[in-house]
């Protein structure tokens, strides 16, 4: 298991923390006639004091109505899930997602695409209640509601004991429900790095047990899910539960071969990722691209300085494997490279219409601040 910190003392919501935009969606809902409520992190992140990435709604509305609802809006999803997005200012948008009949599980198949507004009333959708949507979801602290026109918080799930104890906890069988969804196994290692959460035992059992299950689940989705644990400030501590649970051949092959080169290999590679961590945490955010090359830099340069354009395409290569939806990204990570190499060289001469020319300033931003930590 995760190491267990001190329980954490619940806070009331404050209105004024909520996103105003949220406000208005679920005000507009509320004024149809229609159940809606805050739901899942921005509801557990309220409750323990931190500042929500995002607003997600759930509802009774189905995605058709919703869509008439807000003109600027699409639905959006797949196989596994359907939400309309609600398209605001600035470039935002808040998710609002139909009340839930029962878990999705890790199908093979796109699922994250714009969805037409005739396709939309066709999409299979089985609605639910509120109680089963909570029962549906993933782990007991992302299954909270809130209902803003209550001011209460709606636990069918016994969530809020869980985020209290600072525990992780899958909801129902957690062999059941994670050997049919692998990525959330994977979810779950990123939530408990990212947050500081202890995994509940008979959680952490499972996964340290059902490693197998990862060979068949998306290897798209496991591996976007990976370069989200490495993005959100604590990818060393989310890379250390990784090779602990015995995941990373499946998951990130090129850092597992690393690693097994030797102690000093691995000293190397989590001190790069302590020094992204750094950099993360001032408010960069990476792209997929930039992520995968910025963590395999001491991988594709192992004797130090920056790799060749060729090194970053084979290992992005090797990463990529199997998840032909990304095949596109060692291409893509070879010329971010070529660019890097110019803009450590030579600013001035990247031309400024460069497409690349931004990524690559990131990460020769963040090449500048592994340097630093060595």
């Amino acid at each position: 298991m995760s190491t267990p910190l001190s329980a954490a003392p619940l806070q009331a919501i404050d209105a004024s923390r909520i996103d105003p935009d949220a406000l208005n969606i679920l005000q507009r809902l509320h004024e149809q006639g229609h159940t809606a409520y805050l739901v899942g992190g921005c509801v557990r992140d309220l409750l323990v004091g931190r500042t929500p990435r995002d607003f997600d709604v759930a509802t009774s509305a189905t995605p058709g109505q919703v869509r008439a609802l807000f003109s600027q809006s699409r639905g959006f999803g797949g196989r596994r899930f359907l939400v309309v997005q609600v398209q605001l200012a600035g470039g935002k948008v808040i998710e609002v997602g139909p009340f839930q009949a029962r878990p999705a599980v890790d199908a093979a198949g796109m699922d994250a695409a714009v969805i037409k507004d005739e396709e939309l009333a066709e999409h299979p959708h089985e609605a639910g209640t509120p109680e089963q949507d909570a029962r549906s979801r993933d782990f007991t602290v992302n299954a909270l509601f809130y209902d803003v026109a209550g001011g209460r918080v709606i636990d069918h799930v016994d969530g809020l004991a869980d985020l209290r104890a600072n525990r992780l906890r899958t909801i129902g069988d957690p062999a059941a429900r994670l050997r049919e969804n692998p990525g959330m196994m994977v979810r779950g290692v990123r939530l408990a790095t990212r947050l500081g959460m202890d995994i509940e035992e008979g959680t952490w059992a499972v996964m340290a047990s059902a490693g197998d299950a990862l060979t068949r689940g998306s290897r798209g989705r496991l591996l976007s899910e990976s370069l989200r644990g490495v993005s959100a400030g604590t990818g060393a501590r989310f890379v250390r539960m990784l090779s602990r649970l015995g995941w990373l051949p499946v998951l990130l092959p090129p850092v597992a071969r690393f690693l097994a080169e030797g102690p000093e290999r691995e000293q190397r590679f989590l001190a790069h990722l302590e020094a992204m961590d750094r950099y993360i945490s001032t408010g960069q955010r990476l792209n997929e691209l930039v992520l995968a090359c910025a963590m395999l830099l001491p991988i594709t340069a192992p004797a130090g300085g920056l790799p060749s354009p060729d090194a970053m395409a084979a290992v992005l290569g090797e990463l990529v494997q199997g998840a032909p939806e990304l095949g596109a990204l060692p291409r893509h990570g070879q010329m971010l490279t070529a660019t890097l190499h110019q803009v450590v060289a030579s600013p001035e001469s990247v031309p400024a219409g460069n497409p690349l020319l931004p990524d690559a300033r990131r990460l020769a931003a963040l090449v500048t601040e592994v340097s630093r930590g060595q």
